[in-house]
């Protein structure tokens, strides 16, 4: 970014057309966390916090794509027993006679 023009920059949806000092404190700060996120990176395990707001959304993420469900110890305080309890009531609360959506779909134990 050390070679843009200045003056063909302009913020989308404005007018506003930033000075240099702007842009380089702006391109210092990405730089700074760019530089953060190398040093400390995200682990690789994929965490799904979709299962703190839903039950239901986001199993298909835990049981078949590979994520760690975010309710789990440590990260968080409920067990597998707990998760597979708690998702069971999905089916029930459907009227589902197929109880295996419920019972198994978040309790891969990730």
């Amino acid at each position: 970014m050390r070679g843009y023009d200045v003056n063909k920059v302009q913020i989308p949806g404005t007018k506003i057309k930033p000075t240099r000092p702007l842009l380089d404190t702006l391109t210092q700060e990405l730089l700074q966390r760019l530089q953060g996120e190398l040093r400390n990176p995200l682990p690789l395990d994929s965490l799904c916090q979709g299962t703190l707001l839903s039950r239901a959304q986001y199993c298909i993420d835990i049981a078949e794509r590979g994520y760690r469900d975010a309710r789990l110890v440590p990260t968080g305080r409920m067990t597998t027993v707990d998760i597979a309890h708690w998702t069971a009531a999905i089916a029930r609360e459907e009227g589902a006679d197929d109880h295996s959506k419920g019972t198994r779909a978040c309790s891969s134990g990730r």
